[in-house]
Parts: C-alpha cells; sequence; structure tokens
C-alpha cells in the first residue's frame, strides 16, 4: 500500500449582529474585534453555518514522511 497525505478543509461562516451608523462602520468593527483583535469573546456570534467538508487533494508520501511532489 501507498501512504497518500490528504487535505480537508472544513469550513463555517459566523454572522454577528452588531450596531453601528453605517455598513462600513459594522464592518470596521467586526473587523477590529474578531480580525486584528482575534477578540472572538467579546463578540457575539448570532448564527453559524457549517459547511460540507471539502477534499482538496492527495500526495503521495515518502518513506520519510515527506510529500512527494
Amino acid at each position: 500500500m501507498t501512504k497518500f497525505e490528504v487535505r480537508v478543509t472544513h469550513s463555517y461562516t459566523n454572522y454577528y449582529h452588531i450596531e453601528a451608523s453605517s455598513e462600513e462602520e459594522a464592518k470596521d468593527l467586526i473587523r477590529q474585534k474578531v480580525i486584528e483583535e482575534d477578540s472572538f469573546i467579546e463578540a457575539r456570534i448570532d448564527d453559524t453555518i457549517s459547511h460540507t467538508p471539502k477534499v482538496d487533494y492527495a500526495v503521495k508520501i515518502k518513506a520519510n514522511g515527506e510529500p512527494d511532489l
């Protein structure tokens, strides 16, 4: 048997409800809290949708464990 490394991407989409004076301000506030400050704890997620995992690729693995590219 040949060994393969297979990458599977699991993704989800979070929806946040936030008060702001404009669409741009809402996006900026979420960017600042969730992305730049990594403050997921402070930002309340109002809904999450999971997406079906996707198989991205398979690569043969050498005997030493390295990908055979």
